[in-house]
């Protein structure tokens, strides 16, 4: 089966067509129920999953390193690595593409949320500066 690039219109499946050529599932729509092909949903449930990973392990951080302020620096350095690999494994099982294209996905990943998060500060900052 010849995959679209991103972006490209997905045709709807012709009337006669109706198994999926991905898996051979039937099919009532434009997208496979059983085997995901052509959907996107799938990403949007990665996305919520990891970022509620993300969350829960800094909050579990942050109340260790505020009962036990000693292992703080090892604790932050440890869950920063373990944030990294969950995300690099996550995005590895789910779209089962290889090592090196996951890693490259990751890190465009990574510097665009490096970059949003420093316009919204700046952006915050700029707006608090001006309201003063």
């Amino acid at each position: 089966m010849q995959k679209l690039p991103r972006g490209a219109n997905v045709p709807a499946l012709p009337a006669a067509s109706a198994r999926c050529e991905n898996c051979g599932a039937a099919v009532s729509g434009r997208y496979c129920g059983s085997c995901g092909q052509r959907r996107y949903i799938e990403h949007l449930l990665l996305f919520v999953h990891d970022h509620a990973f993300v969350f829960l392990a800094l909050m579990l951080a942050a109340v260790v390193s505020a009962l036990l302020p000693a292992v703080s620096g090892v604790l932050g350095v440890a869950v920063t690595l373990y944030i990294a690999w969950y995300l690099y494994r996550s995005m590895r099982v789910v779209y089962g593409q290889g090592p090196w294209l996951t890693l490259g996905k990751l890190a465009l990943l990574s510097l665009f949320y490096l970059v949003s998060g420093a316009l919204m500060l700046l952006l915050t900052f700029v707006s608090s500066a001006h309201t003063l």
